[in-house]
């Protein structure tokens, strides 16, 4: 946690010698960036969703 890293990471499938899938892996070459771990949090909890927010949805009429 003291490198709070928010890059995107991409995924691809490994495969084996008769094609078959084996197991996910990340791809290569991503540009990483550290950052403020206490600002990462901070957005993210500006941002989030409370799932037991009886008004969240609403059923159309």
């Amino acid at each position: 946690m003291c490198h709070g890293d928010v890059t995107v990471t991409p995924f691809k499938w490994l495969h084996d010698a008769n094609g078959h899938v084996i197991e996910p892996t990340t791809k290569e070459g991503a540009l990483h960036q550290c950052v403020n771990w206490d600002k990462i949090a901070s957005w993210t909890e500006s941002r989030r969703v409370d799932l037991f927010d009886p008004d969240l949805l609403v059923l159309e009429q």
